[in-house]
């Protein structure tokens, strides 16, 4: 029973309130108040899809920074590699032997731009 129909039924027990017929309550509040449970169960349905909406493009916001990022460290390596590679064409072209140094960086770079292609794509998969 709720609060106030105990109270109400308490003050009707003492006689400080006249006994209401359940029949002669006013229908617009059962309609209001029907209205009102719609709405909140319908409100509710909606949060909970608003909810799992930003879940998911909280998601695809990281993913996207998280690729955003490796596309930058990989625009970087492709700098590098380009840089090794003009020195070497220099150095065939001046018709100098080619240093183990400037092989190394071509191989370490070429071998970190395969990691970072990698990367990119494991995070595209999880998107």
């Amino acid at each position: 029973m709720s609060m106030e129909r105990r109270i109400r039924k308490e003050l009707e027990d003492q006689g400080l309130l006249d006994p209401v017929d359940p029949s002669k309550e006013d229908p617009v509040d059962d309609e209001i108040l029907a209205e009102i449970k719609r709405c909140q169960t319908e409100l509710k349905t909606i949060s909970a899809q608003n909810f799992q909406q930003l879940k998911r493009l909280k998601k695809l916001a990281t993913e996207e920074v998280m690729r955003q990022d490796l596309k930058k460290k990989l625009q970087h390596v492709d700098n590098e590699i380009l840089e090794v590679f003009w020195r070497i064409h220099n150095t065939k072209l001046k018709k100098l032997p080619i240093m183990k140094r400037e092989q190394e960086l071509a191989v370490d770079a070429l071998k970190e731009r395969e990691a970072l292609l990698k990367q990119i794509e494991c995070v595209g998969d999880n998107a």
